[in-house]
């Protein structure tokens, strides 16, 4: 009988962070023993040595990786601030707009996996997506800079500036993918179908990449989103329990489970409808018979009944909030959400495409809209007062600083609003389940 190299299989374990192997190291290393004499292997296959790989650095996009990331990013983003208004050229885009934005994506991957909704393979897998994103961003970045500089001299166009729709549409590309395998996650983790939730998780980057790719053009927006994003792998990495053993308080904190309720059902799969229908019609309604609409005039019809579809949405949200929190506090942000959209929405009625008016109007919009962000995290029990506040004040001055996006909501609330009906018809589901076993049991 064989006797399996204990060296070559504690050398696997070495993959996984040092934490981990003081954990865990030898239980696993036991097993690996016990399975390899019964199978007769004096050494690990090439499988295994797979396994370990993947899994041990799976392991290591913990919350200590996340949070550094995400500090990386924030530090690129302040440091792109000062290159940029320096004159540093296209070389002075590097930090804020490429390495910024990579950090925020690993930062993202690694918050995912800690919480188990990205395994192993699909963290490294997005990871390693997140780089070619990232670096064709940024060489369309550099080539729209070198191409607008270039014209301004009045000079021909080089070859690199020239080749700005091979480099943004080469990053489009790899930003999909990323998309399919971090957002497809997320949508699996709802018990959607893999193959839908790869397919969601893509049509989700393809319609939100360009928006955020000329949203963060401002050095400044990509700083703060860089310190949203912190503050985002900050709580949702904390760890559940403070102290061994230590009960915990019966006061505010103490938070019963959110009852499913049908009317957040139907008011999600209500806005998921209508928002859906806006976009078809926004994007083809000029081609339909009886329609006299040219398709700017399409498409801006199709916008403002987007922004009206989102109102059954903020009726969903404030009967989200309605079981934790007082009246004021759950249905003012709805309320102000809504007067955003409705601002919104008027101006595209009444605007007539004038581009200096609508920034304005969105500008506006936008003020409301961050003042909700504002209220739902400061009113909210996740941190202390101090913390609260300060991410609080950060996402709103985001939200009003990306104030012109604000146009392209009614092409991505419909899939917030598609998820939130998932999410509630799953509770719904389970629900009626746990009410339905008694019953049976007591027939049995």
């Amino acid at each position: 009988m064989t006797a399996p190299d204990e060296r070559a299989f504690r050398a696997l374990l070495r993959w996984y962070p040092r934490r981990w192997r003081e954990r865990n190291g030898e239980v696993v290393l036991g097993t690996m023993l016990d399975d390899a004499e019964a199978r007769e292997q004096r050494i690990p296959d090439a499988s295994m040595r797979r396994a370990a790989v993947v899994q041990g650095l799976g392991a290591r996009l913990d919350r200590r990786a996340a949070i550094v990331a995400a500090s990386l990013a924030v530090a690129f983003g302040l440091a792109g601030i000062p290159l940029l208004f320096a004159g540093a050229g296209p070389i002075g885009l590097i930090p804020g707009f490429g390495a910024a934005p990579l950090f925020m994506l690993l930062a993202i991957v690694a918050t995912l996996r800690t919480r188990g909704i990205l395994s192993a393979p699909e963290a490294l897998a997005a990871f390693a997506l997140a780089v070619p994103a990232a670096v064709l961003s940024t060489l369309a970045a550099l080539s729209w800079s070198v191409g607008f500089d270039e014209g301004d001299a009045g000079i021909t166009r080089s070859w690199f500036a020239q080749a700005f729709v091979w480099f943004f549409t080469a990053a489009w590309l790899a930003a999909t993918a990323w998309g399919a395998v971090v957002l497809g996650g997320i949508l699996r983790a709802l018990t959607v179908p893999t193959g839908w939730a790869r397919l969601g998780g893509g049509g989700c980057t393809i319609i939100t990449y360009p928006l955020l790719a000329f949203t963060l053009l401002s050095p400044t927006t990509g700083a703060l989103v860089a310190v949203a994003t912190l503050g985002g792998v900050i709580l949702l990495t904390r760890r559940k329990s403070t102290a061994a053993g230590a009960p915990r308080s019966a006061g505010p904190a103490a938070r019963m489970p959110r009852p499913a309720r049908p009317s957040v059902l139907a008011c999600a799969a209500a806005s998921t409808v209508a928002g859906v229908g806006a976009i078809v019609f926004a994007l083809t309604g000029s081609g339909w018979s009886g329609v006299t609409l040219d398709s700017t005039e399409a498409m801006r019809a199709g916008i403002v009944a987007g922004f009206l579809a989102a109102l059954p949405y903020c009726a969903a949200i404030g009967l989200l909030r309605s079981h934790d929190y007082r009246t004021i506090d759950t249905w003012g942000p709805p309320t102000l959400i809504a007067i955003a959209l409705l601002i919104a929405a008027t101006e595209n009625v009444i605007g007539g495409g004038d581009g200096n008016r609508i920034v304005w109007a969105l500008t506006i919009a936008a003020l409301p809209l961050g003042g909700a962000v504002t209220w739902i995290l400061a009113v909210g029990r996740w941190a202390s007062r101090v913390v609260r506040t300060t991410i609080a004040a950060l996402c709103g001055a985001s939200v009003v600083i990306l104030g012109t996006s604000i146009q392209m909501l009614p092409f991505v609330l419909p899939i917030a609003a598609l998820v939130l009906a998932i999410g509630e018809a799953r509770r719904l589901t389970a629900h009626r389940g746990r009410r339905t076993q008694p019953s049976r049991a007591a027939v049995a």
